[in-house]
């Protein structure tokens, strides 16, 4: 079940991240792009909640995301 978890949260946060490349690319604003992908990633709560509860594979999640977010921004993959 946890394996699970972790294969929808990373599943799931990529395709928000993709959802805010495409926004990009067609031609939305920066901030837009951007209040698009937090309110996405708010609902991520409800897969981690649910596969994960309240442990430690909870923040794991949101660890990693946070690392990728940060390479992301660092190396201006995604404009947005």
């Amino acid at each position: 079940m946890i394996i699970k978890g972790y294969i929808f949260s990373f599943l799931y946060g990529l395709f928000c991240i993709a959802i805010s490349a495409i926004a990009h690319k067609a031609g939305m604003k920066t901030e837009f792009t951007r209040k698009i992908t937090h309110i996405l990633v708010g609902f991520e709560w409800f897969i981690l909640n649910h596969y994960f509860g309240a442990s430690v594979h909870f923040l794991i999640v949101c660890l990693v995301f946070t690392a990728i977010v940060l390479i992301i921004y660092k190396t201006n993959i995604v404009p947005s």
